[in-house]
């Protein structure tokens, strides 16, 4: 195995790959998601080689140095993770002790004098091996994403006659009379100003299913979701076939075939997200669902939060706010 020191590259490419390959199967993922992050995490791992290679004045050290910094950065959100069950944690404990680390760790590189190509050697195998497991592991799910098929085209000119369609789905938004009673909500104001624009409120409503997965594939493909549980073991937690028919519904297709044109919002979770749609709209600074997963593993979710920077409620907030500013 050679000798040079890439594994600062290769361990900064692993929790990103590791962590794809994990959620491919719970969330809807495609190649496109990995690339912004890979990119960011490569840019990462050069500009602290190059910093450390001025203050070790060794290449190999300086590389030591770059991958105990990522294994520090990458490893906060797993150990904050396992410490915040604890009264007595509080995040800048594990701050001050992954600084410390690092600085002990920075301090005998620098005083070192002898040769590491045995250990340089050794954490390029370890890194290349952790890599080719992430990449196998995400293999298929990436194969699934480029091959799901694309709904048919429109029809070439619509029917005068056609109305508008508009589906909002307020998620989680539970009832009048459940706000009242979990939450003292008292929500008769917006109730009774849907009414007076001609909706009808159904106060007594129940989902069929308490999964947004699941709800609203069984709403685009006008059916119950039992074709999609007798197909699948009871003890599978593998959400792709749930998650391709409800992109992949009867609804849409339909529609198409008649000449409408869909549009759809971008909702911040990436199995509701209907990008084939003709026209996708996302607000823009939008993260995906798998960058703020990413995001969680490293302190700069932490670090965003002490700064006068919108949190990801307000992000949240936002593009519910986009999409209804949008919708006219």
């Amino acid at each position: 195995m050679s000798r040079a020191p890439l594994h600062p590259f290769l361990f900064a490419c692993a929790p990103v790959l590791i962590l794809f390959a994990h959620n491919a199967r719970r969330i809807a993922l495609g190649p496109g998601e990995l690339l912004l992050p890979l990119a960011l995490v490569l840019a990462l791992a050069l500009a602290a080689l190059l910093l450390l290679r001025l203050l070790l004045r060794d290449s190999s050290r300086a590389a030591l140095g770059a991958t105990l910094t990522l294994l520090l950065f990458f490893g906060w959100g797993h150990a904050a993770g396992a410490l915040r069950g604890f009264a007595w944690y509080r995040d800048w404990q594990l701050g001050l002790l992954a600084l410390g680390l690092l600085g002990a760790g920075l301090l005998l590189l620098r005083r070192g004098r002898r040769p590491l190509p045995v250990l340089t050697a050794t954490l390029n195998i370890i890194a290349i091996v952790l890599c080719l497991i992430g990449l196998a592991r995400a293999l298929a799910p990436l194969a699934r994403a480029g091959s799901r098929a694309r709904p048919p085209a429109r029809a070439a000119a619509p029917a005068p006659d056609l109305p508008d369609i508009y589906h909002i789905i307020p998620d989680a938004h539970a009832r009048a009379d459940i706000l009242a009673l979990l939450y003292d909500h008292d929500n008769r104001r917006f109730t009774d100003s849907l009414r007076a624009l001609g909706f009808f409120v159904a106060d007594s409503a129940r989902a069929n299913y308490s999964q947004t997965y699941l709800s609203l594939g069984s709403a685009l493909n006008l059916d119950y979701a039992d074709s999609i549980a007798g197909r699948m073991d009871p003890e599978s937690d593998d959400r792709t076939p749930l998650i391709r028919w409800l992109k992949d519904n009867r609804l849409m297709r339909e529609l198409r075939a008649r000449g409408y044109r869909v549009i759809t919002f971008a909702s911040g979770y990436s199995g509701t997200e209907l990008r084939d749609a003709d026209e996708h709209l996302v607000p823009p600074g939008a993260l995906s669902e798998f960058h703020n997963l990413l995001l969680a593993l490293t302190p700069l979710g932490l670090l965003l939060e002490a700064l006068p920077a919108p949190s990801q409620y307000d992000l949240h907030r936002r593009r519910i706010d986009h999409i209804l500013d949008r919708l006219p």
